[in-house]
């Protein structure tokens, strides 16, 4: 649907991606092995993987009006990034520092591939 959606909407000047997070959500915290897996670090200070605010930074970019992406799916956890082709991560970016402060990086020579680095 993504990509019937970009296509279509490009004309209009309309990018389309979607995101898939892998976060924690009231709806994860209930679910019975999933809560644990999901659950807040016991540590204040550690990176917490499943915050929300992880995919935040992304969403940011993608919404920016010098963001040449339209027609990609990406899934985000924790700091990381990756594009989805299909059923499949086509490409993943580990986190280069704990934390949700990261930067997007895309553009015609990097079409399809996400880089992190810290802001």
């Amino acid at each position: 649907m993504t990509l019937v959606a970009a296509q279509e909407l490009e004309r209009y000047g309309v990018r389309v991606n979607a995101i898939a997070p892998v976060a924690r959500t009231r709806l994860t915290e209930d679910v019975p092995g999933v809560g644990i897996m999901f659950a807040k670090p016991e540590d204040p200070d550690a990176f917490d993987a499943f915050h929300p605010a992880n995919v935040s930074p992304l969403v940011a970019y993608l919404s920016t009006e010098d963001c040449p992406i339209t027609g990609k799916m990406f899934m985000v956890q924790g700091g990381a990034i990756a594009e989805c082709r299909g059923w499949r991560r086509a490409t993943r970016s580990p986190p280069t520092a704990p934390g949700p402060s990261r930067r997007v990086i895309g553009g015609r020579r990097h079409a399809g591939v996400v880089e992190l680095r810290p802001a």
